[in-house]
């Protein structure tokens, strides 16, 4: 992992920075309180997320939102990652941020651009739930404080974390969960035991069941025998019945053919009495109208219809005309009226309503004399067309009364043409009623044949209805006794059903018995090995792991110590517990003794030997090329700032960041980045 630049807005002392991370050992330069540690508080955060209290101490004082985006590589790809912080009501909290990969934009939530983190750095996917990334804050960046505290702290508690930091804490919870598995077998092998209690009591009872299986199938067999026997005998009665009953539905057919016969007799002499009684009538109706017809003819009306069709278009002719000549009257009636109107204003007219200039009496003279003159002229002209009106109108009439003869002497026609086509038509009727009385003379003496030969038949069926009966009567016997073999078959192979389905419950008890059994075995074979081995192995496992862990850290603290501190007279080990024992002259002392030179030597030798046995632990993790060291000279004398040197040159990484107000470092490290603040403002300058 390689950092590239980091940029804040509104991140503790910071408005608006971006400060870029050049490759190798750099210094972050400037006066205590400056902002060097925000920049790394800034780093923690945007990889992992905020820690409990974490957010109002990140955000800046009087701003409601914030945000840190860190650009990084690893294996050849660009990452960017950026998270947002935002003031609520109820404190600071993490909002949507987003991760870049090789260009390629992923929005998510604070939980899961951790995940995306962690899969990326290749670290243990379970610390995912932990408020703290142990693999980074023991490998790249630990504040100063917090490994002073390990120093110092409660020996069981850092042998705590440092199981957990080398990932040793698992075979303890392997451990652990192998008791609680052992204590389930316990349980559970205690369980079987009971529900395999009655194991042999449930195979003695399967024989006996199957016993009384084996004699309850050779009665059903016996009394399958007798069954078959009776309804064979039953079947063959039944087809007889059936035969009796076919003869039975023959006679009653026969007797309703010979009643339909019968009646259809007595239809055939109702319907020749209601044809004679139409003859009678059909002949009285002809006669009358032979005599009504009597001298008569029928004749072509063709010309009249003709004629009366022209003299009715010469009347609407005449019609039109007399319209014409009334809408004249009213067109010189309206003219008459205009000029008599004309007249009488000329008359009493004294200036021109025009030009207000005098009308003379000799021009008023001679306007009246012209429309005078005019109305003369229409009211001959109304004499003329009046007596042309009237001459018009009485040829209507006569008209008219030439058409309403025509339409009488057509009427009489047809009254006649009508009276010969029914005298036609009765006639015909007498001649098919005629026919009919005949066809029915025969069909009488045809049913009378028919009814004859079925009264004989039905003598074939005589006392067919006293034999059924017997038959019925010997058949409802047989039924009885049918029934009642059924029902002792049927209750036979019930019981059958019922052994049978007990059987298998049993077997599948048995069964399910032999199993839990077998299981038992196993478990308790499980519950021993697990007892008697996996544990005591696992805690060998961890033994010899806790073991080679404890020798590379101890070779490695006492290696950085001695090249920290030059002095022959001191030295330094790790106890069990991982806790560091400093002799001088042979004599142990304690670590507070030492002096602040000593102690920040102590840290640091610890920080590094820390770092190098999780890298060499878990050699997978991308974050191999990267430390943070957070004041590590923090009391160094000037000999041991030149030690640091020879550390950094050690540690050979691509990329070592330094927090340090100390100006000396500055003479060895690649690239020196310097930070001021001014008016509660960090920079960098």
């Amino acid at each position: 992992m390689l950092l590239k630049k980091i940029k804040l807005e509104n991140i503790r002392s910071y408005l608006t920075e971006e400060i870029i991370f050049p490759e190798g050992s750099v210094l972050l330069s400037g006066n205590i309180g400056s902002g060097k540690s925000s920049i790394l508080l800034a780093i923690d955060f945007v990889l992992f997320g905020l820690n409990p209290g974490m957010g109002s101490a990140l955000l800046r004082n009087g701003q409601d939102k914030g945000s840190v985006e860190l650009h990084f590589n690893i294996d050849s790809k660009d990452i960017i990652i950026k998270r947002n912080l935002k003031r609520t009501q109820t404190g600071v909290t993490q909002d949507y941020g987003y991760l870049i990969v090789n260009n390629e934009k992923t929005e998510g939530t604070a939980t899961e651009l951790k995940a995306r983190i962690i899969t990326i750095l290749n670290y243990p996917k379970e610390l995912l739930t932990k408020s703290k990334s142990l693999i980074y804050r023991y490998t790249v960046y630990t504040p100063q404080e917090e490994m002073k505290t390990i120093l110092l702290g409660d020996k069981d508690s850092r042998l705590e974390t440092l199981r957990k930091v080398f990932g040793i804490d698992k075979y303890k919870r392997i451990m652990q969960n192998a008791e609680i598995f052992i204590k389930n077998l316990k349980a559970k092998n205690r369980e079987f035991e009971i529900r395999i209690e009655n194991l042999d009591r449930k195979n003695i009872e399967k024989q006996e069941k199957e016993k009384e299986l084996e004699r309850i199938k050779i009665d059903i067999k016996k009394i399958t025998m007798d069954y078959e026997n009776l309804s064979f005998l039953l079947r063959k009665k039944k087809e007889e019945l059936t035969g009796i009953e076919n003869l039975i539905k023959e006679k009653n057919r026969t007797k309703n053919e010979l009643e339909l016969e019968q009646n259809n007799i007595k239809n055939y002499y109702l319907r020749i009495e209601r044809e004679n009684r139409e003859i009678n009538t059909l002949q009285n109706e002809i006669n009358s109208l032979e005599k009504d017809l009597d001298g008569k003819k029928e004749e072509n009306i063709d010309e009249l219809i003709k004629k009366r069709a022209e003299i009715y278009e010469e009347i609407s002719s005449k019609e039109n005309e007399i319209r014409k000549l009334r809408d004249k009257v009213a067109e010189l009636n309206s003219k008459k009226d205009t000029s008599e109107s004309l007249r009488e204003k000329i008359t009493e007219l004294n200036s021109c309503p025009t030009c207000l200039q005098e009308v003379k009496q000799e021009h008023k003279h001679t306007i009246i004399i012209k429309e005078e003159k005019n109305i003369n002229i229409i009211l001959e002209n109304l004499n003329e067309i009046a007596k042309k009106i009237k001459d018009k109108e009485e040829e209507v009439k006569k008209l008219k009364d030439k058409h309403e003869k025509i339409n009488t002497e057509i009427n009489e026609y047809n009254i006649i043409s009508l009276k010969f086509k029914n005298l036609k038509e009765k006639e015909e009727k007498l001649k098919k009623v005629d026919r009919e009385i005949s066809e029915l003379n025969s069909k009488i003496n045809e049913t009378h044949a028919v009814i004859k030969e079925l009264d004989e038949k039905i003598k074939k069926f005589q006392n067919i209805e006293e034999k059924y009966i017997l038959f019925r009567r010997e058949i409802d016997e047989l039924i009885k006794q049918d029934k009642m073999i059924g029902i002792r078959k049927a209750t036979l192979e019930q019981n059958e059903l019922d052994f049978t389905k007990t059987i298998e419950i049993l077997k599948k008890e048995i069964l399910l018995m032999e199993k839990i059994k077998g299981n038992l075995d196993y478990f308790k074979k499980l519950q021993k090995w697990l007892t008697d081995n996996f544990i005591n192995m696992m805690q060998i496992m961890e033994k010899k792991i806790m073991l080679k862990a404890h020798s590379d850290f101890n070779s490695l603290f006492e290696k950085w110590f001695a090249m920290l501190v030059d002095n022959g007279m001191i030295n330094t080990k790790l106890d069990e517990e991982f806790t560091p024992i400093i002799t001088i002259n042979s004599y142990e002392t304690d670590y507070s003794h030492l002096s602040g030179g000593e102690r920040t030597a102590a840290a640091l030798a610890y920080r590094l030997a820390l770092n190098q046995v999780i890298n060499n632990l878990m050699s997978e993790i991308k974050t191999r090329d990267l430390i943070i060291l957070d004041e590590p000279t923090d009391g160094f004398s000037s000999e041991q700032l030149d030690k640091v040197k020879l550390v950094l040159d050690e540690l050979n990484l691509r990329q070592i960041i330094i927090v340090s107000h100390e100006p000396k470092i500055e003479s060895f490290v690649d690239s020196v980045l310097k930070f001021e603040k001014k008016e509660h403002v960090s920079r960098i300058i």
